[in-house]
C-alpha cells in the first residue's frame, strides 16, 4: 500500500505550479530556459510513476528539488545563475549517480546515456549564456546596480575557486568572460573571499541565523569575531549525596594517596615550578587553610564536601606536575602566563564556592582575600609578555634547537593574535592558523589507546573535557608538516551533527589534535545492554556524517566500528583523514601496521588507496558489526584468512542474524567487487531512511 504522505504529489506537486518541470502532471520532457537538469527531473517523475520504490524515489525527488530550488527560483535569470554553475552542476552529477543507485540501475550503457544527456544540457546551457552576454540590453538589465554587480562578482569569484574542478574549460571561459564584462562596468573591486563565506542556504539551514542591520562592514567584523570563537562551553550536572566521611586522613584520592600526602606533594611542586610561584602559592595557602578547618571540624564530614575538596586538590596537583616535568624556554613560560592565570583563577573560584557551600568552612582569614594579589601578579606577567612580543629576538637567544625555535615563534605569533597590541609584522602573524592551540593550554589525562597514527588521551582544554590525539609523524619533514596543515584545515572547516568536532591542533613539538569527547563510547559499546536501542537510526546518522564528508571531497579511509562514536545519544564519525598520518608514521609494511583488514575494501587490501567507493564497502562492514554484534568474519578468524577470503575467493562475510532480505540486499550492493557499482552516500542515506 502506498503511503500518500510519502508521495510525489504531497512532497512536490503541492509546492510547485502545474507548469513546473517538477509537476507530475507532465508525461514528457519539459524544457527550461537554461536546460540544466531537465532530463534527470523527467526520469525521476517517470520512475516515481512506474517504480516499485515509489516512496523512496519521491523522497529523493523532494531532496533534489530542495537542493535546486534556490537556483530555480532566482529571479535574475542570467548572471547569478551563471555564478552558481559549479554548485548546481555538482549537485546534478551527484544526483544522477544517486538516482541510478536508488533505482538499482547498474547497466553501463544506461549510465553512459544519462551522463551524455547531462553533458548535452551543459553544452546547450553554455550557448544560452553566450547569447545573453552578446545581448547588451539584457546584459545591462541583469547586471543591475552597484550592489548587485558586487554580488555577482563575489559569487563568480567564489564559484570558480570552490568548484573549478567541476566545470569544463568552456564553462570556465564563459564565467571568466562574464566576470570581466561586469568588472569593466562596476565601480568596485572584489577582495579575498573569507573561509566562512557561504552562498546557499543548505550550508546553514539548520543553524541559528542573525541579521545585521549596520551594513557589510559591520557584518564582516561580527563574523570575523565569531569565526574565532571555537571554544566549547558546557555545564555540569548537580548532584545530591548524603554519605559521610568519619576519618579525613583515610579518604583516598586517585593513585591511592591521602589528602595530607597530596598537599605535601603540592607544596613541593610549588617550590619546583618557581616561574609561576606568585600564582600558585596563594592557591596552595588557601587549600592548606581549608584542610586545617576540615581537620578541626566535628565528625562526620559530608562526603560531597570532602570529594569536592579532593577534586580541587587533584586538579591543582596534576596542573603542577605537568608543569614540573617539562623543560620550558623563557618564551614558553611567558606565553603560558595567561593560561596558568586563568586556571588558577578558576581554582580560586572553586575554593570560594567550596567555602560557601558548607557552614563548616569560613573565609575569615586574609588568605581568602585573593583577588588583589592575583590581579597585580597578572599585570606584572602581562607586562613581561608584552616586552617579549615587542622584542622576541632577545628572548629567542639561547634556543639552539630549530624545532624549539619554531615552537617558540608559533607561540609568540599565537599570543600576538590574541593580544590587544599589534607588535609583530601583520603578514608574519597571519601565518598562525585560527585553530592553533599551544601545548600549555592542554592538560593530558588518562591514556586511552594507541592508534596507527599515534596515541589517544583524555584531556582538558581549560575546563572542557576533550580527547587529545598525538601524531607520530616527524614534523621536521616539510611534506609531513604540509600534510598536517592540510588535514587540520579540512577538519576545522567541517561542521556537522554527525561528525566529532575539532577544537584545534598544535603543529610544533609533538603535534596533536584536540577534539570533542564522546562520553558514551563507540556505537558497539553503547549498544551493549540496550536491547531496544534503534541501531539502524544510529547507522543512518553515521551515514549522514559520511555523506557530508564525501560531498566535500573527503575520503574517510579508516571506517570501522570503533570510529563510530555516540555523544548524547547521537552517532558521530571520528578519525576521518587520520589514516594519512598512519601511512606516514608506518611507511614500511603499512598495511600490516594499519590492520583493520576486516573492514577494508578488496581494492584497498590489494594495495590501492582509499576512495569514496571503498568507504562504502567499509561502512557495510560497520553495519554487519553493529547488527551482528561481532567483527565482520567473526572475532576469532585470523586476518590472513580474511584477506584470502576477500581477495582470492571474492567473498563477503556470512549473513548474521538480525538482517531481513531487503537489508542484506543493501549490504550486498555496498560490497560489490566492482567499486563503481556500489551506491554513493546520497543513495545510501535514502535507502537507510527507508529501513528506519
Amino acid at each position: 500500500m502506498i503511503d500518500k504522505w510519502r508521495s510525489w504529489s504531497n512532497f512536490i506537486d503541492s509546492k510547485v505550479d502545474p507548469s513546473s518541470r517538477w509537476h507530475s502532471g507532465h508525461r514528457e520532457l519539459v524544457r527550461t530556459p537554461d536546460r540544466i537538469g531537465d532530463f534527470l527531473v523527467a526520469q525521476l517523475r517517470s520512475s516515481c510513476q512506474g517504480s516499485k520504490e515509489k516512496e523512496i524515489v519521491a523522497e529523493w525527488g523532494r531532496d533534489l528539488f530542495q537542493l535546486l530550488q534556490e537556483y530555480e527560483e532566482q529571479s535574475r535569470l542570467g548572471l547569478v545563475k551563471l555564478a552558481s554553475s559549479g554548485r548546481v552542476l555538482l549537485e546534478l552529477e551527484r544526483g544522477t549517480k544517486a538516482t541510478l543507485d536508488i533505482l538499482g540501475i547498474v547497466d553501463a550503457d544506461v549510465e553512459a546515456s544519462w551522463a551524455q544527456e547531462l553533458q548535452r544540457e551543459r553544452d546547450e546551457r553554455v550557448k544560452w549564456f553566450q547569447e545573453l552576454l552578446h545581448d547588451d540590453g539584457q546584459f545591462a538589465l541583469d547586471m543591475g546596480e552597484d550592489d548587485q554587480q558586487l554580488e555577482v562578482l563575489t559569487l563568480m569569484k567564489y564559484g570558480l575557486r570552490k568548484y573549478g574542478d567541476v566545470l569544463t574549460q568552456r564553462e570556465i571561459e564563459l564565467i571568466s568572460a562574464a566576470y570581466d564584462a561586469v568588472a569593466c562596468n562596476a565601480n568596485t573591486v572584489v577582495g579575498a573571499i573569507p573561509d566562512w563565506f557561504a552562498t546557499s542556504k543548505r550550508g546553514w539551514s539548520r543553524s541559528d541565523r542573525s541579521f545585521i542591520d549596520e551594513g557589510e562592514e559591520a557584518c564582516l567584523r561580527q563574523v570575523d569575531t565569531w569565526a574565532q570563537l571555537h571554544h566549547p562551553h558546557r555545564g555540569d550536572d548537580t548532584k545530591v549525596v548524603t554519605d559521610t566521611v568519619d576519618d579525613l586522613n583515610a579518604y583516598m584520592l586517585p593513585d591511592g594517596v591521602t589528602i595530607s600526602e597530596i598537599l605535601e606533594d603540592i607544596g613541593s611542586l610549588c617550590n619546583e615550578v618557581e616561574d609561576f610561584g606568585d600564582f600558585n602559592r596563594p592557591v596552595y595557602s588557601r587549600l592548606v587553610d581549608v584542610h586545617l578547618q576540615l581537620a578541626a571540624a566535628e565528625r562526620p564530614l559530608p562526603l560531597m564536601l570532602v570529594e569536592d575538596f579532593g577534586s580541587i586538590l587533584w586538579r591543582f596537583f596534576l596542573q603542577l606536575e605537568a608543569r614540573s616535568q617539562g623543560d620550558f624556554s623563557v618564551i614558553a613560560t611567558l606565553c603560558a602566563t595567561n593560561t596558568i592565570a586563568t586556571r588558577n583563577y578558576d581554582l580560586h573560584h572553586d575554593v570560594d564556592r567550596l567555602i560557601l557551600s558548607s557552614p563548616i568552612l569560613q573565609n575569615a582569614s586574609a588568605l581568602h582575600y585573593w583577588q588583589p594579589t592575583w590581579e597585580q601578579t597578572s599585570l606584572w606577567q602581562q607586562q613581561a609578555l608584552e616586552k617579549c612580543l615587542e622584542n622576541p629576538g632577545e628572548f629567542l637567544y639561547g634556543i639552539e634547537s630549530e624545532s624549539s625555535r619554531a615552537e617558540a615563534m608559533a607561540m609568540i605569533k599565537y599570543e600576538t593574535l590574541n593580544s590587544e597590541v599589534d607588535l609583530i609584522d601583520e603578514h608574519e602573524v597571519l601565518k598562525v592558523p585560527r585553530w592553533f592551540i599551544p601545548p600549555h593550554q592542554i592538560e593530558l589525562g588518562r591514556h586511552l589507546a594507541d592508534g596507527s597514527f599515534g596515541a589517544v588521551y583524555l584531556g582538558k582544554w581549560f575546563s572542557t573535557d576533550v580527547v587529545v590525539k598525538q601524531v607520530l609523524t616527524n614534523q621536521s619533514s616539510r611534506e609531513n608538516r604540509e600534510q598536517f596543515f592540510h588535514e587540520v584545515n579540512l577538519w576545522a572547516s567541517l561542521n556537522h551533527d554527525n561528525l566529532i568536532k575539532l577544537y584545534g591542533a598544535c603543529y610544533e613539538g609533538q603535534p596533536f589534535f584536540v577534539c570533542e569527547r564522546a562520553d558514551e563510547g563507540t556505537l558497539i559499546e553503547y549498544m551493549e545492554g540496550r536491547n531496544r536501542f534503534p541501531v539502524w537510526r544510529a547507522l543512518l546518522e553515521a551515514a549522514k556524517g559520511l555523506q557530508y564528508l564525501h560531498e566535500r571531497g573527503i575520503v574517510h579511509g579508516d571506517l570501522k566500528g570503533n570510529n563510530i562514536l555516540v555523544c548524547d545519544g547521537t552517532a558521530k564519525l571520528t578519525d576521518f583523514g587520520l589514516s594519512t598520518f598512519a601511512r606516514s608514521a608506518n611507511p614500511i609494511g603499512a598495511s600490516g601496521s594499519l590492520g583493520a583488514f576486516r573492514w577494508k575494501a578488496p581494492e584497498c587490501l590489494a594495495g590501492s588507496r582509499p576512495t569514496f567507493a571503498s568507504d562504502i564497502f567499509s561502512f557495510a562492514m560497520c553495519v554487519i558489526e553493529a547488527i551482528g554484534g561481532e567483527f565482520p568474519w567473526g572475532n576469532s578468524m585470523d586476518e590472513s584468512v580474511v584477506k584470502f577470503n576477500v581477495l582470492q575467493k571474492r567473498m563477503i562475510p556470512p549473513r548474521p542474524n538480525g538482517f531481513d532480505d531487503a537489508q542484506w540486499d543493501l549490504i550486498v550492493r555496498m560490497c560489490s567487487y566492482e567499486p563503481h557499482r556500489r551506491p554513493d552516500t546520497t543513495a545510501l542515506v535514502h535507502m537507510l531512511q527507508e529501513i528506519v
